[in-house]
């Protein structure tokens, strides 16, 4: 018998293969170990997905209320607890996470920031992340997206975007 929390887990991991299955976005599909200086060229006359967004703005909101609801989320562990290495989620290194997030959302999406953090294998390495915190991080996400209104196009690139850094993040 299926318990609430595996049950949510389960229609949340499902929501988000569903959203990411059709445009071919097989985890990993970037392999961001260090990284990006920016987004992929934009061909000449079309907005890149950091200005349909609307800018520096429009992604540290995003990114707020993101990593507010993974904050929230039991699924996604946070903090890692549990783990042997807990983060504390005080006010100063919550703010500290929102702006390395909002730097590399920024830079991801074809925006003018450039990352300042360490590359993510290496931030990542030894988090013990999960498949299925990994699948409710980006079901966090997506629950900030739709909550702010983004088109559906505009949404899928951005996950996408954000699961081909999979490999970099998830415990193998």
């Amino acid at each position: 018998m299926r318990t609430d929390a595996s049950s949510a887990l389960s229609h949340g991991l499902a929501l988000v293969l569903i959203l990411l299955a059709p445009w071919g976005c097989a985890p990993g599909g970037l392999g961001l170990h260090t990284p990006l200086k920016n987004a992929p060229d934009q061909p000449p006359g079309e907005k890149t997905l950091y200005q349909r967004l609307g800018g520096e703005p429009a992604i540290s909101a995003i990114v707020d209320d993101w990593i507010d609801r993974a904050l929230e989320d039991r699924n996604v562990n946070f903090i890692r607890a549990g783990q042997p290495h807990t983060w504390p989620a005080n006010p100063d290194s919550v703010a500290r996470v929102k702006a390395y997030f909002s730097q590399y959302v920024g830079m991801l999406t074809g925006g003018p920031q450039i990352y300042s953090g360490r590359d993510l294998l290496t931030t990542h390495t030894g988090m013990k992340i999960s498949e299925g915190e990994w699948l409710s991080f980006l079901a966090d996400c997506k629950r900030t997206l739709d909550s702010m209104g983004f088109n559906a196009n505009d949404k899928k690139e951005l996950l996408q975007l954000l699961a081909g850094t999979h490999d970099a993040i998830v415990d193998k």
